[in-house]
This record gives C-alpha cells, structure tokens and sequence, in this order.
C-alpha cells in the first residue's frame, strides 16, 4: 500500500470488545473510502450505522462507506469479540 499513490491509509485487523462501540463521529475528510468485512462477528450482534442506515455485520460480507457521514459501531454481544478487516483506500 504505502507505493500507491494516495491510496490506502490503513489495512488490518479491528477487534471491538462485547458490550462496547465507537461513539457517532465523522472523519471529515473525502479523500477515501472504508471497507470492513466481518471476520469473526457474532450472529447479529454487532453493526455499524452510517448516515442514520445500520448495517449488521455477518462473517464474510463486506460494508463498505464513506467516513464523511456520521458513523457509529456497537458490539451487543456478551461474550463474543467482533472482528471485522478494516481496509480505507
């Protein structure tokens, strides 16, 4: 990633705890997008909401979108850590 040309900022792993979130932000920048693919994901969990649409997660599908809307995540899980790869490109 780091030879292409104002491409991807960032690649791996995103673990988020059961019973934790991302509080709603925006990146405020238009630059790139974001993909996430469920990795390991508690069956319905476990989403993401971007400009007021949420997304659950599910192992092997891909959300992807762009940071420069408002955007949360939420782990409803117990037990289960969610794990999604986190691509920005």
């Amino acid at each position: 990633l780091e030879k292409v040309p104002v491409a991807g900022r960032i690649a791996g792993f995103n673990r988020q705890q059961p019973g934790s979130g991302i509080p709603m932000h925006t990146d405020g920048n238009n630059m790139w997008l974001t993909c996430q693919v469920g990795v390991s994901v508690p069956d319905g969990k476990a989403w993401i909401e971007v400009g007021g649409q949420r997304h659950v997660y599910a192992n092997g599908q891909p959300v992807l979108y762009d940071t420069t809307f408002p955007h949360e995540t939420f782990n409803e899980a117990e037990t289960a850590d969610r794990v999604v790869l986190h691509v920005d490109f």
